[in-house]
């Protein structure tokens, strides 16, 4: 088990920081992220991040849990002893002490940003609201107001110390595994110290890392009651504002390339949809073209869908954030990326280039390659798994090469039909990750394997969709709905084309009143980039059902349709059902 731990100063250590600590069968593995050791004066010394130690079990002297708090005293060669008393474990990346110290200076400064707004604003609001309160009844409610805030910002301060109940659970675990290897583990029940006694050192050297989420909170809640302020201060309460007619703002007009977005309701089978997807945003219009007419049953394996209409890779490389920082007269960027194996086999030695780029003032056209990183992964990486690493350089852009296996360019691909893929009960696994991208491509795994997993976490995810990832949201939607195209073939000549499809009603009833949503893309869809551009939609065709579908059943249905003149061949044709 490897679990994440912070070494706190006391009189019975001598490490402070971050550390990650592992047992193994041979003994304890160690690793210092953004710890010091300090020397007999109690100065600090910087270790290098990264530094590990393989502790044979004999060398571990002592071991022992006092309280809340877990000892451990570890021979690690030349006379020199290593003891750490060890707070706030977690499992995975958790936070460093050094992001710990930014979050809590964070807490106690808008916590005193926000008493001394809700002060302000009672002196002036209160008076304004309720006359009869008077000075002395503002100053109580204020104050009242002010305490509520300081307990409110005490607790969050406690709980980023401590870590709450899942530090706790993680220290019982890794402790669990301790005693299997030192049954004479002792331990103290009763607390001897309070978490929050414990002063976080300033380790002077080490270099903060971002707390760049829980600012953007806070700073949210500042400017929410600056406003509230403004408006109680110099508002006017006398009467509500009115917006004349007039003022009504007309629709805006959208360029043929940016189509307009429709409500995700009506995409994603909720309330007022009966289960179906909508049609995805269109460019042209979408004029009625006929009727479909049904010729007979088809077979229906598995939904058809624009994302893999290329078969999918065997490894997926996943981009799940970036950052730039400004440096001198150039910009670093910072890299979150992973490595999904959607294959049914274990890969070992799984490894990747990222090539980073800047822009040459002479040719700006042309970005010049400056720097390289290369990530690896030992393995085994299982089916459906996924692995993730951290890498930054000086440049602006970037470009993940193709992944290799063992030292050699892999390049393969899943059959047709999803042949060798990833178990679902694996893929689904992935919906529970802590990386928005990585969920979304179990979802869309899902969906291409059909499994029935796939709807609800596809549902869950455009709860919170964004804008980028709109229309690879609403595809999944789509091919997951309860009327679905398994088969399409659209058969062009000059401005017309023959239409055949096969067309699914997973429903219980027949459904009457829908229609075929036939669409021509530029280019395909790239099923592992979420968040990449949208293909241009060349031409779009509404077509109904001359007869309802049956309940439970996969019907053949074709048509001629008049499509226009077209500015290129389309690289593909996707379609989906819905109501009129």
């Amino acid at each position: 088990m490897r679990v994440r731990a912070i070494a706190v100063a006391a009189e019975r250590s001598n490490v402070v920081g971050t550390v990650e600590l592992a047992t193994q069968a041979q003994g304890l593995e160690l690793t210092y992220l953004e710890a010091a050791l300090l020397t007999h004066e109690r100065a600090p010394v910087a270790l290098a991040s990264g530094t590990r130690l393989n502790v044979a079990w004999d060398e571990v002297r002592d071991a022992r849990t006092v309280g809340n708090a877990l000892v451990l005293e570890l021979h690690v060669g030349h006379e020199q002893v290593h003891k750490l008393l060890l707070v706030r474990f977690s499992s995975g990346e958790d936070v460093t002490l050094a992001e710990l110290r930014g979050r809590r200076r964070l807490v106690v400064f808008f916590a005193v940003g926000l008493v001394g707004l809700a002060m302000l604003v009672g002196a002036f609001a209160i008076p304004r609201f309720s006359p009869g309160t008077g000075a002395l009844g503002s100053l109580l409610l204020t104050g009242l107001f002010g305490l509520v805030i300081a307990a409110v910002a005490l607790g969050v301060d406690q709980r980023l110390v401590s870590g709450g109940a899942r530090s706790e659970i993680v220290r019982e675990l890794f402790i669990g595994e301790l005693l299997a290897t030192r049954p004479n583990l002792s331990r103290d029940p009763a607390p001897l110290f309070a978490l929050s006694a414990f002063k976080l050192p300033a380790l002077d050297g080490l270099l903060p890392r971002t707390t760049f989420a829980l600012a953007a909170t806070l700073t949210g809640a500042l400017l929410a009651t600056l406003i509230l302020a403004r408006w109680a201060v110099f508002g006017d309460h006398d009467e509500p504002a009115r917006v004349p007619v007039s003022a009504t703002p007309e629709p805006l007009l959208r360029s043929p390339t940016t189509p307009a977005e429709p409500p995700l309701e009506a995409a994603s089978g909720m309330p007022g949809t009966a289960g179906s997807a909508a049609p995805l945003p269109s460019a042209v219009a979408a004029p009625l073209a006929g009727q479909l007419r049904v010729v007979g049953p088809c077979n229906c394996e598995r939904p058809q869908s624009a994302l893999w209409t290329e078969p999918l890779p065997k490894l997926s490389p996943l981009v799940l954030a970036t950052r730039q920082r400004p440096h001198k007269k150039h910009h670093d960027t910072e890299l979150d990326l992973a490595l999904v194996n959607n294959s049914n086999k274990e890969l070992n030695s799984v490894s990747m280039l990222v090539e980073f780029f800047d822009v040459d003032p002479d040719q700006p056209s042309q970005p010049k390659s400056v720097a390289t990183r290369a990530v690896f992964f030992q393995g085994p990486l299982g089916p459906g798994k996924a692995v993730k690493w951290h890498v930054e350089a000086h440049g602006g852009s970037f470009r993940m090469h193709p992944p290799e296996v063992e030292g050699r360019p892999f390049e393969e691909r899943l059959g047709p039909d999803g042949q060798d893929a990833a178990p679902a009960d694996a893929v689904a696994e992935l919906l529970a990750a802590n990386h928005r991208p990585v969920r979304l491509h179990g979802a869309m795994m899902l969906a291409m394997q059909g499994d029935a997993r796939a709807r609800p976490g596809i549902v869950t995810l455009a709860e919170s969709m964004r804008d980028e990832e709109a229309p690879f949201v609403r595809r999944l939607l789509e091919v997951t709905a309860e009327q679905q195209i398994c088969k399409l073939e659209v058969a062009r000549e000059a401005t017309r084309g023959r239409v055949f499809a096969c067309v699914r009603n997973r429903s219980e009833a027949p459904q009457s009143g829908l229609k075929l949503h036939l669409r021509a893309l530029e280019q395909t869809p790239v099923a592992h980039d979420p968040f990449g551009p949208t293909p241009k939609l060349l031409v779009e065709r509404e077509i109904a059902f001359s007869a309802p579908l049956p309940a439970k059943s996969s019907v053949a249905v074709t048509t001629d349709v008049e499509l226009g003149p077209l500015e290129r061949e389309p690289a593909t044709w996707e379609a989906g059902v819905g109501p009129e």
